[in-house]
């Protein structure tokens, strides 16, 4: 888009009245400055495909105007402040492919406010916050393909009160457990990738109540979940319906079955390594 570069200048903000900075696509570099965080009535701030280094500051937490934060195709490194859970106006957070470490902190739970998390494509690990459930807007969760694979554990138990969330993907991570029955109460997910990571027990048949779901991929060369597709979900492939449906659902030459799945788009053996479409 753009061909601005240098540093970014703090006293930016020293503008009066000014509520939103967008200086994404560029070749800014160094530091996001202190100072641009303690902005009175800043309230959208796009840096999203620059070259931004070092870490994000404590002093996010001053940011409390802030309602769109897009920092993503960055050089970001560090943790994730646990400040960051002051920041209840907070809708979009987007800090997607930089290079970010530890935990999501468990004060994220904090930020009722959020609609839309993304963060894959880090380097972070630890588990989702327990507290995740508390974010009763929250329509998109992305965490996926974190550097190395660290981030997973169980589920969270209070992830299944997210009844708003639409997208959910923590595909190729370290995710274990089962999928709870609860899962057939999140009616308004459209998009669920879990593939990639050490899951196992038995599909719930409550997926079957996911009418809006068009992806479901649930295979991996660790995935040891098993059960059977449920014939409303196939009823409901196609242009309209399920778009893109992948399991460990080869069938073995003994007859073995990890899943069972006649209408897949994508079947792979049990060690989800030999995958083929349907």
């Amino acid at each position: 888009w753009g061909s601005l570069s240098g540093t970014l200048p703090a006293d930016l903000v020293d503008l009066q009245h000014l509520v939103n900075i967008e200086m994404q696509y560029n070749d800014f570099s160094g530091p996001i400055p202190d100072k641009w965080w303690g902005a009175r009535h800043l309230t959208r701030l796009n840096l999203a495909a620059n070259k931004c280094s070092g870490t994000i500051s404590d002093k996010i937490s001053e940011a409390v105007d802030m309602r769109s934060l897009y920092l993503q195709s960055n050089e970001l490194s560090g943790s994730l402040p646990a400040t960051m859970g002051a920041l209840t106006n907070l809708a979009f957070l987007y800090l997607n492919k930089n290079s970010l470490t530890g935990s999501i902190p468990e004060e994220f739970s904090n930020m009722n406010g959020l609609e839309q998390l993304r963060l894959q494509k880090n380097d972070l690990n630890g588990t989702l916050p327990q507290g995740i459930g508390n974010l009763q807007l929250l329509s998109e969760l992305r965490v996926q393909s974190q550097l190395n694979g660290n981030i997973g554990g169980n589920i969270p138990d209070s992830f299944y009160d997210l009844i708003e969330l639409d997208r959910f993907d923590i595909s190729n991570n370290k995710f274990t457990g089962p999928l709870d029955i609860r899962i057939g109460g999140m009616i308004n997910l459209f998009e669920l990738r879990l593939a990639g990571n050490s899951m196992d027990g038995v599909l719930p048949s409550t997926v079957e109540n996911l009418t809006r779901l068009r992806y479901f991929e649930i295979e991996g060369a660790d995935m040891q979940i098993t059960g059977a597709i449920p014939e409303l979900m196939c009823q409901r492939r196609g242009n309209l319906g399920l778009t893109s449906l992948s399991a460990n659902c080869y069938e073995e030459p003994d007859g073995f079955m990890e899943v069972t799945c006649t209408c897949c788009s994508v079947c792979c053996d049990q060690n989800g390594l030999d995958c083929q479409e349907q």
